[in-house]
């Protein structure tokens, strides 16, 4: 079945601030800042080879991995031995409200693989470990409690091509631990989605994105779950290194009695987008059993049509010069003196002196920082789509048994299973000729609501701005995925939300399918421009519109850039220079970063070093 034709994103001019023409330093967006110690190092993210995809991967990934309910990070409980992996344990951290601390709750220890060895040219190295929540549909209020309504459901992934269950308590039953104590959560034995066929051994390494509950029923004890992850491909002689995003159904068994371990089978593994680099970010809508992939487009397509062009024009051409040199007589050859004279031009702007010492950090912009080969050039940033999934007809039936498995060991190839596919896609939205700047999940907002206040920092009638942007609600209940686009030189926030009610499988309205609307919501002028200067930068954070700050751009070691909002006609902006002063981290820089918002309009940042979690407060 071919894909739909794509739709492509139209910004909301009005969002954009024409008047705007710099930021100006200040000193009163930062209210304080400190450090929490951890009961563990962090552990950093290591490419264990050299493959582009999986190093890339490792640069730029965020160590607290932004979920739903909170964000997660990996500590390392205990060091390995000689070349034996440390043992990683996982825990929530809570992002808290202004004048409390954030709180580090123990989640479960990371289970030890023993690696298979791969073969068939496979990477023989891992992924980082990743975790994600499995969200479920709000449930009706006359609905009976059940044992998994009571609990929460994690996928944990060692970055080993296991995946595992764990059942926790539901987040109001928790309480804070300390190092050294154990959360009341019950780990599933390990499952490897991607196999390789025989005669070939191993497992290829996954990376978790999203998963949710499949809303077909399977009993009160036994749920079906969606999980979308991805998998590397390295280089080979035909086609450079590549990412594969699968699809994968999983049934979990949770036993009646909590002394009993819950299980985790795989029923179904369906390869759905080929792209040159992971997924940029991954919304799941359960309650309309949909997907939406934030995803850079396979330069693969786009190289086979474009050579097939040249190929016609290079026969076109070939034909057409024939002809002209039969007309000619065939004077299409250069004459020896015209050679001549075109050395003796460029002898003059050649030298045989080598090559001195190049130039170090000569700026001639504050804002234009940008390294040799084009390194933070504007316009070098990845591409995006949205590609909107539902589910297949008969999902909770599809592909079951032996069926699964050949599926499954067809995914470990690469290639797509013949059983009935898990997802279908129904829409797809180009973001196109824009950029990416950023993307992640909005967190969710703390502290309790305020009564709103004037914002003195913006000028009186500032038009359809904070005022409006505050009395803006969500289109639906559910997390919502903020983007980072570039709109000439400004970020344009576009933001992904669920539609509530029933959403249509089939497609919507522009920008709207599958129950998900996307909305451009603000602008932050020149951002794009300034990012793109800052050469050490490593993570651009958003926060919805309606709140004191923007957005936080971090660097990989060193300082954070704060950014207050700025009305639509507002001429000058202000920012802030941070010394984030991390914890010694052993030369490890910044791990992991997150920006959430209050209820009340302020701000926190999260910044994760080895040694510590520092805390910035706006």
């Amino acid at each position: 079945m071919a894909d739909p034709q794509p739709s492509h994103l139209q910004l909301e001019r009005r969002r954009t601030n024409l008047h705007f023409s710099s930021w100006r330093l200040s000193s009163s967006i930062l209210q304080s800042q400190g450090t929490v110690p951890l009961p563990a190092p962090a552990a950093p993210a290591q490419a264990s080879n050299t493959d582009y995809v999986v190093a890339r991967h490792a640069a730029l990934l965020n160590g607290l991995t932004q979920q739903p309910c909170g964000c997660y990070a990996f500590l390392e409980e205990q060091e390995g031995q000689g070349a034996a992996q440390p043992q990683l344990g996982l825990y929530q951290i809570d992002v808290g409200e202004a004048g409390k601390p954030p709180q580090v709750h123990r989640v479960c220890g990371a289970a030890q693989v023993q690696q298979e060895a791969p073969a068939g040219g496979l990477t023989g190295g891992g992924l980082p470990p990743s975790v994600v929540e499995v969200q479920s549909a709000a449930p009706a209020p006359d609905a009976p409690t059940s044992s998994i309504s009571a609990s929460s459901l994690l996928l944990v992934s060692g970055g080993h091509g296991d995946v595992s269950l764990v059942v926790r308590p539901a987040a109001t039953q928790q309480q804070p631990v300390t190092a050294g104590t154990a959360a009341a959560t019950a780990t599933a034995p390990p499952v490897f989605p991607l196999r390789l066929a025989p005669p070939l051994q191993g497992v290829r390494p996954v990376h978790l994105a999203a998963a949710f509950q499949l809303p077909q029923g399977m009993g009160s004890d036994v749920i079906g779950v969606c999980c979308i992850l991805w998998a590397a491909r390295p280089r080979s002689e035909r086609q450079p290194s590549r990412c594969e995003v699968y699809a994968v159904q999983l049934v979990a068994e949770l036993p009646p009695a909590p002394a009993l371990p819950p299980a985790l089978h795989v029923r179904a593994v369906q390869l759905l987008k080929v792209s040159d680099l992971p997924p940029h970010g991954v919304l799941a809508h359960p309650a309309a059993g949909s997907v939406l992939l934030a995803l850079q487009p396979s330069a693969a397509s786009v190289e086979e049509e474009a050579a097939a062009q040249r190929a016609a024009a290079a026969a076109a051409a070939a034909s057409h010069g024939a002809n002209g040199m039969e007309a000619d007589g065939g004077g299409g050859d250069v004459s020896p003196r015209t050679l001549q004279a075109a050395v003796a031009r460029l002898a003059a702007y050649t030298s045989d002196e080598p090559v001195g010492a190049l130039p170090q950090q000569q700026y001639a912009d504050l804002y234009r920082e940008a390294g040799a080969d084009g390194v933070g050039a504007m316009g070098s940033e990845p591409t995006c789509c949205l590609y909107t999934f539902v589910l297949a007809a008969d999902t909770g039936a599809s592909a079951g048994g032996a069926a699964g498995q050949a599926d499954a060991v067809a995914a470990g190839q690469g290639q797509q299973g013949e059983g009935q596919p898990l997802l279908r896609l129904v829409h797809t939205l180009s973001c196109q000729p824009h950029k990416l700047l950023t993307c992640h999940l909005e967190q969710p907002a703390v502290g309790a609501q305020e009564p709103p206040t004037p914002d003195t920092h913006l000028p009186h009638g500032g038009g359809d701005g904070g005022g409006e942007q505050r009395r803006q609600q969500p289109a639906g209940s559910g997390p919502r995925l903020l983007l980072g686009l570039t709109d000439d030189v400004d970020c344009a926030v576009v933001a992904v939300s669920c539609l509530g009610g029933d959403g249509d499988g089939g497609g919507g309205g522009e920008g709207e399918a599958g129950g998900f609307a996307v909305e451009h919501v603000s602008s932050v002028p020149a951002m794009a421009y300034v990012a793109a200067g800052k050469v050490q930068r490593k993570f651009l954070l958003l926060v919805p519109p309606g709140g004191d700050v923007a957005c936080a751009l971090v660097e990989a070691s060193q300082y954070a850039y704060l950014y207050r909002s700025v009305a639509p006609r507002q001429e000058y902006g202000e920012h802030q220079v941070v010394d984030m002063e991390l914890p010694d981290s052993g030369r490890r820089g910044l791990l992991g970063a997150v920006l959430a918002g209050s209820r009340a309009g302020a701000c926190r940042l999260l910044l994760l070093a080895r040694a510590g979690l520092r805390v910035v407060d706006m």
